[in-house]
């Protein structure tokens, strides 16, 4: 049994009040039986379909992105796991719950990029009718630290939003980053094939680089509810174009934080 510092519920029944409380009290859960067996294979196939063979043996170095895969395989949008991943977002967001994004990720194996310090919520495009959302980042195999799992700093969806740095135009590949001391808090979410972590837009989290020998595969699908009085789209300014060379002084204890995380070896917890 793998060890995960994340609020394990028993099912993905909607309406469970053990993934609310752990939304509610640290901004993510993982979910056991989300994705039927009989399903996992075919999800695992198509994922492998969706990138070059260059892409697994680490060419691309950081993680690669396709964007709704089920516009190639239709199929996808009628699997067991979406039923369940709209019935169980629909219970915690409420009525009008939709899926928004769809995405097949793959971080290559040995690859040494990490995945940077983010806030869903930043990331949206200005354009969108919504500020919450509600992500299921879903595991196609064994995923741990060495693998490159999801990091999470607990009960930071409870905070602000924070500047983020570091994104080009709106759509580019690069992802912005956020700068936190709260990192330091940080707790691993690893997760057995099958298994699913969901998290709230705003809660702070990242990802270390995929040191095993093997590609990193997951599905995610984000639901929100479009156009509901009160979600307002984030303000455009909370992406500032570039890290500033010379970080003024509020800032430099994050700096400081982030460095220390991404350079201790081997890893401390903390």
């Amino acid at each position: 049994m793998i060890e995960s510092a994340a609020c394990l519920a028993p099912s993905w029944s909607p309406g469970g009040s053990e993934a609310a409380d752990c939304l509610d009290r640290d901004g993510f859960a993982t979910l056991a039986g989300l994705v039927p067996p009989e399903e996992l294979p075919q999800l695992s196939n198509l994922h492998r379909t969706l990138f070059a063979p260059a892409a697994e043996r680490g060419d691309a170095g950081g993680p690669l992105h396709r964007a709704w895969p089920s516009r190639q395989a239709p199929w996808l949008a009628r699997t067991a796991m979406r039923r369940r991943a709209l019935a169980m977002a629909t219970s915690l967001l409420g009525p009008g719950t939709e899926l928004v994004g769809e995405a097949a990720i793959l971080k290559p194996a040995r690859s040494t990029t990490p995945t940077h310090w983010h806030q869903d919520e930043a990331c949206l495009p200005a354009s969108a009718p919504y500020r919450t959302t509600l992500c299921f980042w879903i595991a196609l195999h064994l995923l741990d630290e060495a693998s490159g799992c999801l990091l999470f700093v607990p009960g930071s969806h409870l905070g602000p939003l924070l500047a983020h740095f570091g994104a080009g135009a709106e759509g580019a590949a690069a992802a912005p980053e956020a700068l936190s001391s709260d990192i330091l808090r940080a707790v691993p979410v690893p997760l057995r094939a099958g298994e699913v972590v969901m998290h709230h837009g705003r809660v702070l989290h990242g990802a270390g680089p995929n040191s095993s020998a093997q590609a990193r595969r997951v599905l995610k699908l984000s639901f929100a509810v479009p156009g509901r009085a009160g979600m307002m789209c984030r303000n455009p300014g909370w992406i500032l174009p570039a890290m500033p060379p010379d970080p003024p002084q509020a800032p430099l204890p994050a700096r400081a934080a982030h460095d220390r995380w991404w350079h201790w070896r081997p890893r401390v917890r903390v």
